[in-house]
């Protein structure tokens, strides 16, 4: 059964097994602002934290342009995790928010609901291709990535009616589940559970062929829950951490 990740909120409830961990005698509430494409990743490592820490974690998702807007307008989260690094540095800039961490590559295939002789990259130029879907490029780093892909191999110019846009990159998966698209270009971890049916294929575009994508997380200053979001960080980073994010379908590296 299909099991493509396109939540659009989800509010993580629950302590966790021992309270103290970080030395405060209450439990804290941390409000994770995350990119759509990491949401499911970091639904289990809040579970994880919050069973080691008893520290609740609160998380909400859109694309990371969306997240980046309602940051700079406002609101009241703890921890940015983003799925580029320019929104995040650019929160470091304007002094909204610091601890800068890489804590992801991502990767970007193709799904294609037709399989062609050839290989599955074939349907780019096939007259079988309707719609092809990708996240907004102006909102979604993954949407970025696949126009620097298609720019690449100069369809991006010439098939700008083929193109069907979603807010984020799970909503560019649910077209191409839905087969409202004929293929899509699509993040690795959104399709990480995801049985291919008769007749669909899957290409892991070459990392050459497209702008890294390259995810980042700060911690916001106007967070008052500055200790626990620390710690919340260091859990993304720690063994645990990056086992679940490499679980995933994601690579950890120290930049």
């Amino acid at each position: 059964m299909t099991n493509i990740r396109f939540l659009l909120t989800r509010v993580t409830v629950g302590f966790g097994a021992w309270l103290g961990f970080l030395g405060t005698a209450d439990a804290a509430s941390l409000r994770v602002a995350v990119a759509s494409n990491f949401v499911a990743t970091a639904e289990r490592i809040a579970t994880e934290f919050e069973l080691a820490t008893g520290h609740q974690v609160l998380i909400s998702n859109a694309s990371t342009g969306q997240l980046y807007a309602q940051i700079k307008q406002g609101a009241p989260f703890d921890v940015f995790m983003a799925a580029d690094v320019e929104r995040p540095k650019s929160l470091v800039d304007l002094n909204l928010a610091g601890q800068f961490k890489v804590y992801a590559h991502g990767q970007l295939l193709l799904l294609s609901n037709v399989s062609l002789p050839g290989g599955c990259e074939k349907i780019l130029e096939a007259p079988e291709l309707k719609h092809l879907a990708i996240a907004h490029p102006d909102l979604a780093p993954y949407g970025a990535a696949a126009k620097s892909f298609l720019q690449q191999q100069g369809w991006w110019e010439n098939n700008q009616r083929k193109l069907v846009m979603g807010e984020n990159i799970a909503q560019a998966a649910q077209l191409v589940v839905t087969e409202n698209a004929t293929a899509g270009l699509l993040a690795k971890s959104v399709l990480i559970n995801h049985q291919l049916k008769p007749g669909q294929c899957l290409w892991p575009v070459p990392r050459d062929m497209y702008a890294p994508v390259k995810q980042s997380m700060v911690h916001l200053h106007r967070s008052k829950n500055r200790v626990e979001a620390a710690a919340f960080m260091a859990f993304v980073q720690s063994d645990q951490g990056v086992q679940i994010i490499q679980s995933q379908g994601y690579e950890v590296s120290g930049d």
